[in-house]
């Protein structure tokens, strides 16, 4: 009887899942620690080491011991600075890469909303403008086909060397890249305007999304089994 009650004791105790209850005491809370950090994730960690990003960024940020890194996972990290004004400079520089795979990163929040780290903030650049549209408005319009329109560097009043207008979007990471968009004028005329990305280096060649390179392309493994399967029920009709 001892033994049993016992036995039931223990699968009661190493069954146990209910959550531990964290009080709101200072020293159990590192909020205000992190009042002053960024947390970010690697778009590609399977193709990412964050080992030298860790201990490669402060160097290559030149802030050395103004800042620290912590990785939190494979995919997540968090740097705490001890000047805000650092952590603003990181942010103001946009796309940061390792191992030619993207980062993104985002200022800490207690209670990050639901597309926390999802948004990357990229420079693009609009050719092929049509050139009686060539205005603020019709760039906003062409380029919020990428992302939400940010800033566009555009002064009509002043020479422009460059044969394209930048525009900072805000992209969802979730949603492909676009290459160009096509254009109809009122005239009826169609005119193909190009984006190009700064700072974007790797993403995948068939699906054109920044979190995987082609071979793990799951798009790629949708269409070859959507095809397989068309092929089969081709070929089911045609024996019935």
């Amino acid at each position: 009887m001892n033994m049993e009650l016992d036995k039931a004791i223990f699968e009661m105790t190493i069954n146990d899942d209910s959550p531990l209850i964290l009080s709101n005491q200072p020293q159990l809370s590192s909020i205000e620690r992190n009042s002053c950090s960024l947390i970010g994730r690697f778009l590609n960690p399977s193709h990412q080491r964050m080992s030298n990003w860790i201990l490669d960024m402060p160097r290559i940020w030149r802030i050395y011991s103004r800042v620290r890194g912590v990785a939190l996972s494979q995919e997540r990290f968090q740097f705490f600075y001890k000047s805000n004004d650092d952590l603003l400079e990181i942010l103001k520089t946009g796309v940061w890469t390792q191992d030619e795979w993207c980062v993104i990163m985002d200022r800490w929040v207690e209670k990050p909303p639901e597309e926390y780290l999802m948004i990357l903030p990229i420079w693009i650049r609009l050719r092929n403008i049509p050139v009686n549209y060539y205005t603020e408005e019709t760039i906003k319009k062409i380029a919020g086909c990428v992302g939400q329109v940010v800033k566009v560097e555009l002064d009509l009043e002043k020479s422009q060397a460059q044969d394209y207008v930048r525009v900072q979007v805000n992209l969802d990471v979730r949603n492909p890249l676009r290459n160009s968009k096509s254009v109809q004028v009122p005239s009826g005329e169609v005119v193909s305007v190009t984006f190009d990305y700064e700072r974007i280096r790797k993403r995948c060649f068939f699906c054109q999304r920044l979190t995987h390179d082609k071979a793990d392309c799951p798009y790629v493994n949708k269409k070859i089994r959507i095809f397989i399967l068309n092929t089969y029920r081709g070929w089911f009709l045609r024996r019935n």
